[in-house]
Order: structure tokens, then C-alpha cells, then sequence
């Protein structure tokens, strides 16, 4: 027989858990379910004219608006310290050596796998069927015509690292069948679709009876995985909970797939708030600026330059202004210059010299140059 709460919990309405926006769409009732709290005044999945999907604004939106609210016991998370979440896919021991990206694209995937059993399939239907943009999708022939041998050189590490992953996983993992495609379409959409989580330290304060905690873990993680509907509740009712029903109890890094949001895109100059409540256990996201009726509302994935988009999540920001060039002519610039200006060649050694012991010789022979102009490294060895 069912434990009285646990059967209180299977039996309780999904109404129970309030969200302002009423459930039009199967993802918006999964998202009341959960108690994800998405701006009504947003449609998330907007398919836009250039095809690209994204986050519109229905009406104006003013700055410091949420544009959505969210527990974490809603998310995919898995933690440096966690033990396995889903045994009867992962072996134990395969789990402990993997690291965090593989553990949550195994996570993902054996969520995946379940259908609509899985208690994030509705969520997980919005994900893309496949990331051909990205630069590890690529072939060899398309990856020369970047003409950036440094740049195609990570893409195809990233696919051959991703492609090993997968081969120790089918090796080692035997019981579980799992196709090539299927390993790498979780792996890029974690690469392209994760947060890191600076979650104020999962440990908080070590209890003097580990044993008991891990105990706790134990059982708490066997609840979730045969009863995900209880103990979904229960982490929402007790946000406490949460830690042990995912086992991140002792966890000091997360990596985290977060609901709805992750269907935002990305703008650089987006400005954009995020911030954890500790006692309800929740993310909020905030817009710092206004947006008109019909726009587009962007989020900053962080300052990146044209490549790290690129191979990441597959796509270029027009006018990016992280974008960075290499300038290896500088030097033989410097140096002409130098000569053309009357500085013989000894003094011109010394100079050099003093470049090498303050450390600055590096920006001179292979220069950065961004929107804000030459690196200050690089303007002091010319100096």
C-alpha cells in the first residue's frame, strides 16, 4: 500500500500548484503542473518570419518585468556529487566517471526515451529534431570553408570527443540500447541549451550524520524514480526536498536544462537579470529594457565571440560586439615602423627585451583586435 502522503499527492489536482497563465497548450499545462510561471504577455515558441523560432512580446513589456519564474525541482540537474539518477540506463560506475555534460545529455536521453511517460515530454517535444548548424555536424569539406583551421580543428575534436563518449557508453553500458544519432542529439542539445548552475553551494551546511543524509538520498531518489508524480509535488510543496530527490545533496557544481526559457534566443547587448531564492528554491529571469508589441525578447548566453556561438550553438550574431580578430602582421609593422622612425637595431632588441619580461611580446605577435579596438596588451608593446 501507498504511504498516506504519497497517495494524497497522486490524488491532489494539478491546481493545487497556482500559475497565473491558464493551460491553452499541452506545454503551458505542463508548465502549471510544475509550477513554472511563464509572463503571460510572452509566447514562447513563436515561430518568426525568417523561420527562427523564439520569445515574442504579445504587448509592450517595460523593464524590471519577470519574463518567467521557476523551482528548480521543474529542471533537468545533475551535479558533481549525485549518484546515479537513472540506474536502469546508466551503470553506476559509468555515471561516476562521466562529467557533467554527459551526465545530463544521459539524463535527457533516458527521459527522452520514456515518451509521454516521462514527466518532462511535453517540454522535451520543443527541443530541436536535430542541430545540423552545429560546427561538429559538419563536414570536412564545409569546416574548410571557414578558412579558420583552429576553429574547424575544435569542431572536429568536439565530434570525435562525442562520438567516443557514446562508444565507452554502448560498451560499458550493454543493457541499454542507444543509436549514435540519439547520444549526439542529446549531447548537442545540453552543449547548446544548458546553464551552468552557481546555485548557492548545494551543501550548505554539512550535517554531522552523513550517513543518515545518504540514507535519505537513497530513499528519496528510489521514490522519485517510481513515483515521479509524488515526488514532483512533494519538491514543490518543500523546496527543501528537492536536493535529495535529485541527489545533488552534496553537490558544489550544477549544470542545469532549464524549462521555457531555454527557448529564448540569444542577443549579446540583451540585458537580462537572473537570480535564485534560496528559501523557495526558484530562478527568476528579468528583462532590463523594453520591448514593443510583436518583438523578439532576447537573452545574453554570456559574451561570446563569433566562433564560440558558432560552435556551440551553431549560429552568428550579426555585429557581435565580443567579435575579435588576430593581427600576426603587427609585429613586422612594429618593427618597420620602429626602423622607419630612426631606432637602431640595438635599441630595438631592447625594447623587445623589456616586451619579453613584462610579458607583453605575445600581444604583439599575435594582436586582438575587437569593437572597442586593439587589446590594451597589444597598445602597450607598441608603446
Amino acid at each position: 500500500p501507498l504511504p498516506p502522503l504519497v497517495l494524497l499527492l497522486l490524488l491532489a489536482p494539478t491546481a493545487a500548484f497556482p500559475l497565473s497563465l491558464s493551460g491553452r497548450t499541452p506545454l503551458l499545462r505542463w508548465a502549471k503542473a510544475n509550477s513554472v510561471r511563464p509572463n503571460p504577455s510572452l509566447t514562447f515558441s513563436h515561430t518568426f518570419p525568417d523561420g527562427l523560432r523564439g520569445v515574442k512580446a504579445n504587448r509592450p513589456i517595460v523593464a524590471n518585468t519577470t519574463l518567467i519564474d521557476f523551482p528548480l525541482a521543474s529542471c533537468m540537474i545533475v551535479g558533481d556529487e549525485q549518484p546515479c539518477p537513472v540506474p536502469e540506463f546508466v551503470e553506476a560506475s559509468y555515471w561516476e566517471s562521466a562529467r557533467l555534460h554527459e551526465r545530463l545529455a544521459l539524463l535527457l536521453l533516458a527521459e527522452k526515451l520514456k515518451g509521454g511517460k516521462s514527466q518532462y515530454s511535453e517540454w522535451i517535444r520543443k527541443f530541436p529534431d536535430e542541430f545540423s548548424t552545429h560546427l561538429a555536424r559538419w563536414t570536412d569539406q564545409e569546416l574548410a570553408l571557414l578558412e579558420d583551421p583552429s576553429l574547424a580543428e575544435e569542431a572536429v575534436w568536439q565530434r570525435e570527443a562525442i562520438d567516443g563518449m557514446y562508444q565507452a557508453f554502448s560498451r560499458r553500458c550493454r543493457n541499454t540500447t542507444v543509436s549514435v544519432d540519439e547520444f549526439r542529439w542529446a549531447m548537442d542539445s545540453v552543449l547548446s541549451r544548458s546553464f551552468v548552475g552557481q546555485i548557492p553551494r548545494e551543501r550548505e551546511k554539512m550535517r554531522s550524520n552523513k550517513l543518515k543524509d545518504q540514507v535519505l538520498v537513497a530513499l528519496m531518489m528510489r521514490l522519485k524514480a517510481k513515483f515521479p508524480t509524488a515526488s514532483r509535488r512533494l519538491s514543490l510543496m518543500f523546496p527543501r526536498t528537492r536536493k535529495y530527490f535529485h541527489g545533488t545533496k552534496w553537490s558544489e557544481q550544477l549544470l542545469l536544462l532549464e524549462p521555457i526559457i531555454d527557448m529564448a534566443n540569444h542577443r549579446t547587448t540583451a540585458r537580462t537579470d537572473v537570480s535564485y531564492d534560496f528559501k523557495k528554491d526558484r530562478v527568476t529571469f528579468k528583462t532590463r529594457e523594453d520591448w514593443g508589441e510583436g518583438d523578439q525578447v532576447y537573452v545574453c548566453y554570456g559574451g561570446k565571440p563569433s566562433s564560440s556561438l558558432l560552435l556551440s550553438y551553431g549560429f552568428v550574431e550579426p555585429s557581435n560586439p565580443m567579435e575579435s580578430a588576430s593581427l600576426y602582421t603587427l609585429e613586422n609593422a612594429t618593427y618597420a615602423l620602429a626602423r622607419e622612425k630612426g631606432v637602431s637595431e640595438q635599441t630595438l632588441r631592447e625594447r623587445i627585451s623589456e616586451c619579453e619580461e613584462k610579458g607583453t611580446l605575445e600581444h604583439l605577435k599575435k594582436a586582438i583586435v575587437s569593437s572597442e579596438g586593439l587589446h590594451k596588451g597589444a597598445w602597450s608593446a607598441c608603446d
